[in-house]
């Protein structure tokens, strides 16, 4: 078998245990509140001036409360817009002057994403010299020691480096419920590891 073969499988049935545990909302709000919860005991986040987060599905991990949260902190909090066509995103900063949910709208994949009329992190070598910066990357499995399962666009494995030359200090977590951590992940070239992985 393949990498890719692998990698689709183990897609097929993360994808399918997320669906399946999703149904139950109270179990899965309150285990998604339960992890978010973590990272406001963790340095990397606590000192981070600027978190860069996702809009989850209704299947994924909730980290909204985390949006929320890095918001009342001060921090400053982007999050990401696909271009569908050249598999491409970009980070857009929230406002802390009004609700999140009116900054939103539905994008590529049924993602609710960041109105364009909101401010684009435009990266540039250095824009963001002396920055602690946390990255919460979305994912179907994890390792503990920081392998990660996309779903297979690449999103994430093209806008990390990026983001790697614009001068700041990056860490970067994974987030997830524990049924999604496992050990067999295939990892090719372009892949990104991940600093730590919360769950």
């Amino acid at each position: 078998m393949t990498k890719t073969d692998k990698k689709n499988n183990l897609r097929k049935s993360m994808k399918s245990a997320l669906k399946s545990f999703s149904e139950n909302k109270t179990e899965w709000k309150k285990m998604s509140f339960e992890v978010c919860r973590k990272f406001f005991f963790i340095q990397e986040f606590i000192e981070a001036d600027v978190v860069f987060l996702y809009i989850p599905l209704s299947w994924e991990l909730d980290c909204m409360p985390l949006v929320e949260q890095a918001l009342k902190m001060g921090k400053k909090v982007a999050v990401p817009r696909c271009n569908a066509e050249s598999c491409s995103m970009d980070f857009f900063y929230l406002s802390r002057a009004m609700p999140v949910s009116v900054q939103l709208e539905e994008g590529a994949f049924g993602i609710f994403e960041p109105k364009e009329s909101l401010t684009k992190i435009e990266l540039e070598k250095n824009c963001l010299e002396g920055k602690n910066i946390a990255v919460i990357v979305p994912g179907l499995a994890f390792s503990k020691d920081g392998k990660r399962l996309g779903k297979g666009k690449g999103f994430y494995d093209r806008y990390i480096p990026r983001l790697r030359r614009c001068g700041g200090k990056i860490f970067l977590f994974g987030v997830c419920f524990p049924f999604q951590i496992t050990d067999d992940i295939p990892m090719e070239e372009n892949d990104c590891f991940l600093n730590k992985v919360v769950f």
